[in-house]
């Protein structure tokens, strides 16, 4: 069994990939999430202020900061 959150995002923070376990903890399917910016998500919405920082965080990253 795979207990861990496991995805793939992109250079632009797209997301490319996510495990089972990922999904159902929001209860969606890959197709649902994959192609949006991993910050939009639904991992992530529940929290307008984490939802920020990690977008800044990613921009940053993305930005070689």
């Amino acid at each position: 069994h795979h207990f861990q959150l496991t995805g793939l995002i992109d250079a632009n923070g797209r997301l490319l990939m996510a495990n089972r376990t990922a999904l159902n903890l929001i209860g969606a399917e890959l197709r649902d999430v994959v192609g949006e910016l991993f910050w939009e998500t639904p991992w992530w919405t529940h929290s307008e202020q984490e939802q920020q920082r990690l977008r800044n965080v990613m921009l940053q990253a993305m930005d070689g900061v």
